[in-house]
This record gives C-alpha cells, sequence and structure tokens, in this order.
C-alpha cells in the first residue's frame, strides 16, 4: 500500500508538472514523456479510485483532462472521469472546486463524443454542474470555455460567440487565442466567413506566440 501510494504521488506530480506545459513551447517534449508513462498514470488512478481517494482521483483528472484530450483519448477519458465522478459524490471535496468541475467536463464531453451518457444526466446538466461548482477565479481552459461553449450547447449561439470573444480580453495569451480560435469556428459554421477570417487569423497568431502547435 505505502509503495502504491508513493507511485501515485509520484506520477500525480509528473502529470501536474506537465500540463501546463502542454499549452507551450516545450509542448512536444511533455506530450511525449506523459506518453510514455501513459500506463504509470493508468496504474496509478485505478490505485486512486480503489482507494477511494477522491481528491488523489480528481487531480490526476484535471491533470491529465489536456493530455487527453491531445491524445484524442476520448474513450478512455470518459471512462476514468465517470469512475471519479462516481466515488466524488455531489459536492466538491474543499479547496477541489475547479478539479470536481473539469472531472465533470470531461465525462460529459467524452461521453457526448462517444454517444454515451455521462454520469449525472445529459450534456448540458453536466455542463451546468460544472459551471455551477467551478470557483470564480477558475483559470484552467476548460472552465474558461465552459460558460461560452454551454450556452452554445442550448442554442443561444449569440451569447455564446460573444462569450468566446471576451476571452480574446484575457489576459492569459493561450486563453486569447483559443477564444479567437473557437469564435472563429463558430463564425464560420453560421456562414459568417469575413468574421470567421479574422477571428481565425487572431487564433493563430496567438498559439504562435506561445509556442502551442496543437493550437496552430
Amino acid at each position: 500500500d505505502r509503495v502504491q501510494a508513493a507511485h501515485a504521488r509520484y506520477f500525480l506530480d509528473l502529470a501536474e508538472r506537465g500540463e501546463p506545459e502542454l499549452r507551450g513551447p516545450a509542448q512536444l517534449d511533455w506530450l511525449g514523456r506523459l506518453t510514455a508513462e501513459h500506463d504509470n498514470f493508468a496504474g496509478a488512478l485505478r490505485y486512486a479510485i480503489g482507494a477511494r481517494d477522491v481528491p488523489l482521483a480528481l487531480r490526476f483528472v484535471a491533470a491529465l483532462s489536456w493530455f487527453w484530450l491531445m491524445r484524442d483519448y476520448e474513450a478512455e477519458a470518459a471512462e476514468w472521469a465517470a469512475a471519479v465522478c462516481g466515488i466524488a459524490g455531489d459536492q466538491a471535496p474543499p479547496g477541489l472546486a475547479d478539479s470536481y468541475a473539469i472531472c465533470h467536463i470531461v465525462a460529459a464531453m467524452s461521453a457526448a463524443a462517444s454517444k454515451a451518457e455521462p454520469p449525472g444526466g445529459g450534456l448540458m446538466d453536466t455542463l451546468r454542474t460544472a459551471v455551477s461548482v467551478a470557483s470564480p477565479d477558475a483559470r484552467h481552459p476548460l472552465l474558461m470555455l465552459a460558460t461560452p461553449m454551454l450556452a452554445f450547447f442550448t442554442g443561444d449561439q449569440e451569447r455564446g460567440l460573444r462569450g468566446l470573444r471576451a476571452l480574446g480580453a484575457d489576459p492569459d495569451p493561450w486563453v486569447r487565442a483559443a477564444g479567437h480560435a473557437a469564435s472563429g469556428h463558430l463564425a464560420m459554421n453560421g456562414g459568417h466567413l469575413e468574421e470567421a477570417a479574422a477571428d481565425l487569423a487572431r487564433g493563430y497568431a496567438g498559439f504562435t506566440a506561445v509556442g502551442d502547435r496543437w493550437g496552430i
């Protein structure tokens, strides 16, 4: 038990150190490093869930969510997030509101991609829950994008577009780039090609400046 706990702590530290690096110039190095430890992350997550260590499990999902997204591991992400939601209950542990919200978002998005039912209800209900429990000053990209995307999914495309464009004034350069890129895609889907071209150009420039090849 002591060895398993130490193993889980070690790989949680690695995942949490690598998570922000996946959105910057060291992206490819860290993507390779995290990919190499894929099985170790799985073993650590199994331990956390089996031990019903909710804080440890939630932190793992929050730390690995962007890695799963970049690697197109939707099915795996859905399985882990649903399992962690299952032991987490209806309330976030103290100090882990954002990790709790991210876990629900990953479960909902991954389930929607595989046409499964996310834990706790449909996609919209799960996103509403996640948005409501996240801290007001949440800075993780998934949480920053959740509110405007919720508006989009519920049919209020104008509100969603306004929310994404508001991210274009965020102090975080990656968030600005993501807001421009997402609003560009929505504008393109709506047939507003000139607006889409302008937004996507800003997103491209922003991702180039921060060194995010995935975003580019």
